[in-house]
């Protein structure tokens, strides 16, 4: 951005001299893409995955039109990619590709909570610089009162956008879903399909939505 000043020097007086004045403009941009196994879903078009990718996608190309330096991080259930911000289309072109790479990579092939968002929070706080842009991009399905503390850590000093991704199902079950006794069977074991409480886990994703998408 450039910002333009016309003013009366005092060692000429009476005479206008224009100044041109560059700002900083690099701002730091980090983004958190959450591709773990609760985004492999979908009841729509596409999985939540998919949506994720395609929003993170639409950020970073705004930051990079901005002149901005994009970092993140980009994780599934296996793996994780650790993004330094970086300018230009390098930035860009490097975040692209992560995300490309974990989104098609095989989900399912165990079960491992080191790669949950609490952890990958940690991991983000230790990579921001103070000013910086965060977008936060998950279905918060493992959003804890651990990770909520550390949001309000790292959004003392940094804005906050938080971005979630949710499909129509998860919020309402059919009908005779729970009158059938459909029966999940899973990595962690198998079981009845239950009725799940939503309430405490809509309040949450709702007071995080207030605080800091402002």
């Amino acid at each position: 951005m450039f910002a333009l000043l016309i003013g009366q020097l005092p060692h000429e007086p009476g005479k206008a001299h224009t100044k041109l004045f560059h700002e900083e403009k690099e701002r730091p941009v980090f983004i958190l893409l959450d591709l773990s196994d609760s985004m492999i879903f979908g009841s729509q078009f596409v999985f939540k995955s998919v949506q994720a990718c395609h929003l993170a996608s639409l950020l970073s190309w705004q930051a990079k039109q901005r002149g901005d330096r994009l970092g993140g991080i980009v994780f599934n259930q296996q793996q994780v990619a650790e993004l330094k911000p970086t300018g230009r289309s390098k930035g860009l072109m490097r975040f692209l590709h992560q995300s490309q790479q974990l989104c098609v990579a095989q989900p399912f092939k165990k079960h491992d909570n080191q790669q949950a968002l609490f952890r990958q929070l940690k991991r983000l706080s230790r990579l921001v610089q103070t000013g910086s842009q965060i977008h936060l991009i998950s279905d918060f399905s493992q959003l804890d009162n651990n990770a909520e503390k550390l949001l309000t850590l790292i959004n003392r000093h940094n804005q906050i956008n938080a971005w979630q991704i949710s499909d129509p199902l998860e919020q309402d079950l059919p009908k005779n879903a729970l009158n059938a006794r459909l029966k999940i069977n899973s990595l962690t074991g198998a079981g009845f399909l239950k009725q799940t409480p939503l309430r405490p886990i809509k309040q949450r994703l709702h007071n995080a939505n207030k605080k800091y998408n402002r």
